[in-house]
């Protein structure tokens, strides 16, 4: 099953039984999101700070890791970028002076793009992901 465009609707417009299965129908484009969900693959991973990593999988993956900031003013920033090394941060957790700071951090990372975690805060290793969209 193919996505359909949907098109606008307007107030008073009659929504056919057509236009119903085709936007929201089992068979139409509810189906098609559910298939590519149905295909969606998502495993632990081993992410360490510092290292720049390649998406190389032929899919978009979206990347999930927790940043653990100890009193301190301490940070993990993400970045994604088309070359190495990535330089479009897209993702912070930062600590205060006086307080910890433990939070995830998700980033999407198109196919062959390439993402880095870095900073003097910690990765705690232990709700680290990586789901491939197919």
């Amino acid at each position: 099953m193919a996505w359909t465009v949907p098109s606008d609707r307007s107030v008073g417009e009659l929504i056919t039984a057509t236009i119903w299965n085709q936007n929201l129908g089992l068979a139409g484009n509810s189906k098609y999101l559910k298939d590519q969900l149905d295909t969606c693959a998502v495993a632990a991973a081993a992410i360490t700070k510092g290292t720049i990593y390649q998406n190389t999988s032929g899919h978009t993956q979206i990347i999930t890791v927790t940043a653990w900031c100890q009193n301190g003013n301490h940070e993990i920033e993400a970045f994604v970028g088309a070359a190495s090394p990535p330089t479009i941060k897209c993702g912070r957790v930062k600590s205060g002076a006086n307080d910890d700071n433990t939070a995830p951090i998700t980033i999407v990372v198109p196919d062959d793009y390439y993402y880095e975690f870095d900073g003097d805060g910690d990765l705690d290793g232990l709700y680290d992901y990586v789901a491939t969209l197919h």
